[in-house]
């Protein structure tokens, strides 16, 4: 544990998320550490304990978000009520 540039605190995110994202024309994966996130407006927004946002991804932009392993970045827990194929 640290603290950054303006006083952030640099604590290691709780979790790691995967999010299909739409990249040349084809769906690819972006891998986030963050302690939250929220669906607003269409955003996938991540951000860490202290309301530090840290990453968002546009309406749009990206397809699905799921819950990944730490090992292998493999969904562990996924809703995908289309009943689309897993990574």
């Amino acid at each position: 544990m640290g603290e950054g540039a303006g006083g952030v605190s640099l604590k290691d995110p709780k979790y790691y998320f995967g999010v299909r994202v739409m990249k040349d024309e084809k769906l690819s994966v972006t891998y986030v550490n963050a302690d939250l996130l929220e669906i607003r407006d269409g955003c996938a927004i991540f951000s860490c304990d202290d309301s530090v946002i840290t990453l968002v991804f546009a309406p749009y932009r990206w397809h699905e978000v799921f819950a990944a392993s730490c090992f292998d970045g493999r969904p562990v827990a996924l809703d995908n009520p289309e009943g689309r194929p897993l990574p």
